[in-house]
């Protein structure tokens, strides 16, 4: 009977133990377990603070005054960091005049104009630009219309949300008007314009502007006085990409211009419109 109950009590002692161990075993496997996530966690923090620290340096050195064309790390965003240097268009017009009181019977056609742009842009998106317009009709209406126009402009870029970017500009105008009965030569005025571009891909983009000057100058003969031209474009533009570079772009557009007052020497208006065909260098 005694050996019965210590094999008993011996059992008991083992069972004891053995459930300790077990329990000694479970707590370790948990904080194994919880050291293993806490070590995981780790390694993707500093994988991402790698990631955030690449990024700060890359914004330190597009913030410097050296050119993102030479900086490996730069320009993400090539239009508002652009590679310095010489922007220029060529445009080819298709315009066709009327007048703002549509009752002398002439009959309008299409006619060549031009429009020629040169400048510098640095790698802040900010420049200078000058531009030159002409254009003629010697049929309208039987009178002779020659149109010039001198632009200097400042321009800095702008980026609207993901997909929107554009430019605002703002100078001065020197304008020229003649026809049979009025000739206002080398007028000078303010102008202000903006330009907005939406991506369609990454080579094409639709694109829009205007531009609106007022002109102060003394017509031949006459007392001081004033006109407007207004100038609406809006279109298709193919760039072909060249990171870190010159782009070279080509547009097709539809144009409007209004030209308020001059016509006639009756404060009636001119206006034109037609289409065009240009090709340039960009940043």
């Amino acid at each position: 009977m005694k050996r019965i109950n210590f094999i008993c009590l011996a059992i008991v002692a083992m069972s004891a133990q053995f459930a300790q161990a077990q329990d000694i075993t479970e707590e370790q496997f948990v904080s194994f377990n919880a050291f293993n996530s806490l070590d995981q966690r780790l390694l993707e923090t500093s994988t991402e603070l790698d990631y955030l620290r690449g990024r700060v340096e890359a914004m330190e050195q597009c913030t410097t005054t050296e050119s993102c064309c030479s900086q490996s790390s730069c320009c993400e965003d090539s239009w508002m960091n652009p590679c310095a240097g010489l922007v220029a268009e060529v445009q080819w017009l298709q315009l066709r005049p009327s007048d703002s009181e549509p009752n002398s019977g002439g009959q309008a056609s299409f006619h060549t104009g031009s429009r020629t742009t040169i400048g510098y842009l640095d790698s802040n998106g900010r420049g200078v630009r000058v531009r030159y317009f002409e254009y003629s009709d010697d049929s309208f209406e039987g009178d002779f219309i020659d149109l010039e126009a001198i632009d200097v402009e400042y321009v800095g870029r702008f980026r609207l949300g993901q997909n929107w970017h554009g430019e605002l500009m703002g100078g001065v105008r020197s304008a020229s008007y003649h026809d049979d009965n009025l000739d206002y030569a080398n007028t000078i005025g303010p102008m202000i314009g903006a330009a907005l571009r939406g991506t369609i891909t990454d080579s094409l983009s639709f694109y829009g502007l205007a531009r609106q000057s007022i002109q102060f100058g003394t017509p031949s003969g006459e007392d001081r006085g004033n006109f407007a031209i207004t100038e609406l474009q809006s279109g298709l533009e193919y760039k072909r990409s060249s990171a870190g570079s010159s782009q070279f772009f080509a547009r097709l557009f539809l144009e409007g211009q209004n030209w308020m007052g001059p016509k006639d020497n009756d404060s009636e208006d001119l206006g034109m419109v037609g289409w065009g065909l240009s090709a340039g260098i960009t940043r």
